[in-house]
């Protein structure tokens, strides 16, 4: 238990303690000093499962949660108004079975017994929270739950998708490579009749058995041989790892692209069907990536990985979301050579890399389709050891290399992703921290001093903008600080245009780069302005964003999703410090369509280039979105770090967008934004179609059309 800034903290060691089941997780504070209750869960695998936010004006909370096996731990923060964590009373205790049929019988909701116990003994979800106890809906569940997606929705997203691909006379077949090496037969079985099972005939089976010594191995690979004529089996007689059986699979194949199944993971029955009308309406596509999920060893899914719908350079330098049921061009496997059995364990991401280094961006497709599920705990899932994990970082390091880049690739403390540190080019470039300001002296004393004291990079210059201050202690800061070297001040005292007053003071730098920075933000580590031009330097980049926090230490900005609101939003916007967001999203380098100006940093030739911001459509607000969506739209990727951490008062000195004026001028911005990009702001490149637009949660989407 730890206390901080009005926020106490409790670790739940669920794995550790071995806490599984039903329980009543119940808090009470004395003089109602509890107004916010927070709690983040995480699995075996670092992933996070599930987070939930809630107020609590009443001073206690009481809520049940169901913890699966595949749950590490939970992490709850308290918030406590008057700082004072005395008296606090938390506890969780087991729900046993009889409570559950008692509150059952109170409620008279017996009404079907068998559907009844397994929700209290087989639930297919990691994790479940609700504040009523215990939950009997049978025929829905909450709109987050991917058990309802699966029932309510994916039917719906399967036939929009194939009704929207012209089918053509000719589709091209495709081989399923299946490399075997004794996984558990049951799985193996399952996993070649879900090829067999598949809504289109168009695809061979090419399995290559690495030396298997279960003799019930090659008894079932035989029966699939006799079965189905487009199955067919190499036996190595020496074990030779994956990828070498990967390659013995792949030497025997005639068809023009081929995709991987792992020997216990299943394809859903539409996967090559989806696949082949993709590729054939598709003819420049040279790599196709779906989404995935996992099943247990019922065959119950969950955990789905809902992907975003562009190809993500930054996102797939951390970590291998292309991953599973990913089809390949067969030439562009045979021009990059194929497996390299030094990579055992990431030997799809490194073969993945080696593709897209050889592929333009454009060549790569995503199918929205859950085609894929991953057999948890499977035998075969080396990703999870950590000579895996290190086989990763050494594909990862060598297509740094293989590109020119001089960096160093670490795994993060997870141990499931990486972390890229780029060396920037000598000399090094010089940057113009550009801060627009309007009185609060003190605030701009602050901003301005955490750069000068926290800044490790060797070559910036601060342009401090004022818009017309008039306060005497205002004034006083701005002659302190213009004695400085390093300090610029100009003066803009026209009326208040964020667009205008940062184009004016671009064009009076000299910098090669710019950073856009609000005076109400305060640095907090020193390599900030280092992690982003290391971003910023590369030649495919446009704007580059910081993790912004609030003072209370809750997530400000980690990043833009387009369509949130009314335009866009913040992704997990007041998720607490320590969260580590969906997929991870708070800890890794990540594409975003758009990142905040509140701290931005882009190549002044690229700002120049689209004409700034945007002086008279959007004077205030959206201005950097727009910045962002422009510069994607010309091939550039929009990267947010979580490495350059800065605190932000947001609109501390301009207020709030509450009176008539501000409103007025709030809708005319949305107008613009919405007759200039239009759809583009539905259908987010760097964001899943299946996740809601509600806020940025990514928590799986209920509105809409599926």
């Amino acid at each position: 238990m730890a206390f901080l800034s009005g926020l106490m903290k409790i670790v739940i060691p669920t794995a550790q303690f071995r806490i599984q089941g039903w329980y009543r997780f119940k808090i009470i504070s004395p003089g109602n000093n509890l107004d916010r209750v927070s709690f983040e869960v995480v699995d075996t695998e670092g992933r996070q499962a599930s987070i939930f936010n809630t107020r609590t004006p009443q001073g206690r909370f009481t809520g049940y949660m169901f913890f699966s096996q595949r749950i590490n731990h939970a992490t709850v923060w308290l918030g406590l108004p008057s700082n004072r964590p005395e008296g606090v009373s938390v506890t969780l205790r087991p729900i046993s079975l009889i409570e559950y049929v008692w509150h059952a019988l109170r409620l008279q909701a017996l009404h079907y017994p068998k559907w009844f116990m397994e929700n209290f003994y087989r639930r297919t979800e990691l994790f479940d929270f609700v504040l009523k106890f215990p939950r009997f809906e049978r025929s829905t569940a909450p709109a987050s739950s991917y058990r309802w997606w699966i029932k309510e929705r994916e039917p719906a997203v399967i036939k929009r998708h194939l009704d929207a691909i012209e089918v053509r006379p000719q589709t091209p077949t495709i081989t399923v490579l299946m490399p075997v090496c004794d996984p558990r037969p049951s799985s193996l079985a399952k996993a070649i009749k879900s090829v067999q099972a598949q809504t289109s005939p168009n695809w061979f089976l090419s399995i290559a058995d690495d030396a298997s010594a279960n003799p019930e191995i090659r008894q079932i690979l035989e029966r699939a041989v006799n079965d189905d004529s487009r199955v067919s089996v190499s036996y190595r007689e020496q074990r030779g790892g994956i990828s070498a059986a990967t390659n013995t699979a792949f030497e025997k194949i005639a068809t023009p692209f081929v995709t991987l199944l792992n020997h216990e993971d299943m394809f859903a029955s539409v996967a090559i069907e989806a696949t082949a009308r993709h590729l054939a309406t598709h003819p420049d596509c040279r790599l196709l990536f779906s989404d995935e999920d996992k099943v247990d060893e019922d065959d119950r899914r969950f955990m789905p990985y809902f992907k975003p719908r562009k190809f993500c350079p930054t996102l797939f330098e951390s970590h291998n979301y292309l991953n599973y049921m990913t089809t390949y061009h067969s030439d562009t496997i045979r021009s990059v050579g194929k497996w390299r059995t030094n990579y055992d364990g990431a030997q799809n991401y490194d073969l993945g890399l080696r593709v897209v280094e050889n592929i333009t961006r454009n060549s790569i497709d995503h199918l929205a389709l859950v085609l894929y599920h991953v057999r948890a705990l499977s035998g075969l899932n080396a990703l999870d050891s950590a000579s895996a994990i290190e086989a990763g970082r050494k594909a990862l390091a060598d297509h740094m290399t293989r590109r020119g880049a001089a960096a160093e690739v670490s795994v993060d403390p997870g141990g499931m992703y990486y972390r890229i540190r780029r060396t920037i080019p000598t000399p090094v470039p010089k940057v113009s921290i550009i801060i627009p300001f309007r009185n609060g002296g003190d605030m701009l004393r602050r901003c301005v001093s955490s750069i000068l004291t926290k800044t490790r990079y060797d070559n910036y210059e601060l342009i401090l903008v004022d818009n017309g201050s008039t306060e005497q202690s205002t004034l006083r800061v701005m002659e302190e600080l213009k004695s400085l070297s390093t300090i610029r001040v100009l003066h803009d005292r026209r009326p208040f245009n964020y667009s205008q007053i940062n184009n004016t003071a671009v064009q009076q730098s000299d910098a090669d780069f710019v950073c856009l920075l609000n005076n109400d933000t305060e640095v907090i580590n020193e390599e900030w302005l280092q992690h982003m031009m290391s971003y910023a330097v590369q030649p495919d980049v446009g704007c580059v964003g910081a993790k912004l926090y609030y003072p209370n230490g809750s997530i400000q900005h980690a990043g833009v999703i387009l369509g949130i609101g009314s335009v866009a939003g913040h992704a997990f916007l007041n998720f607490l410090p320590e969260s580590v967001g969906a997929y991870r999203r708070l800890l890794i380098a990540s594409n975003y369509s758009a990142v905040t100006a509140a701290c931005l940093v882009v190549r002044k030739s690229l700002y120049q280039l689209i004409g700034g911001l945007d002086e008279v459509g959007l004077p205030v607000t959206f201005n950097d979105v727009d910045l962002g969506i422009k510069l994607q739209k010309l091939g550039y990727q929009n990267i947010w770090t979580p490495f350059a951490e800065l605190y932000h008062h947001e609109s501390a000195t301009r207020g709030a967008d509450n009176t008539p004026p501000r409103e007025a001028r709030l809708d005319r911005e949305i107008a613009v934004m919405k007759e200039r990009h239009g759809d583009y702001l539905q259908n987010d490149p760097c964001y899943s179609e299946h996740l809601t637009l509600m806020n940025g949660d990514y928590s799986i989407r209920a509105h809409g059309p599926p």
